[in-house]
């Protein structure tokens, strides 16, 4: 029987997908996004919306490379109630242990 135990790690992008670039091998997909456990279901949403237009998201990121950078800091550019902002993000995931029992 399997199940999942609820620890959940924070890792960065670059040490779990390695060799990968910034948007995948299959580029932006509305796939790409998982509902998972930690309560960021309006976060998803909103990442889902946005992936149904990849060259929008291409767009929002100031990075000119499109690998993942060895900082693990992206410049991201996005409107808050109407008005342009620029934040940085790191790229810390939050995985949860899988196990069987």
């Amino acid at each position: 029987m399997a199940y999942v135990s609820n620890k959940i790690t924070w890792e960065r992008a670059g040490k779990v997908f390695q060799d990968k670039t910034l948007f995948g091998e299959r580029g932006i997909t509305v796939d790409d996004v998982a509902q998972g456990s930690i309560g960021n279901c309006w976060l998803c949403a909103a990442f889902a919306s946005v992936a149904e237009n990849p060259l929008a998201v291409h767009k929002a990121f100031l990075n000119t490379k499109r690998d993942l950078a060895p900082t693990g800091l992206y410049g991201v550019n996005l409107y808050v109630l109407g008005h342009p902002m620029t934040f940085v993000v790191d790229d810390y995931l939050p995985l949860k242990e899988n196990s069987e029992g």
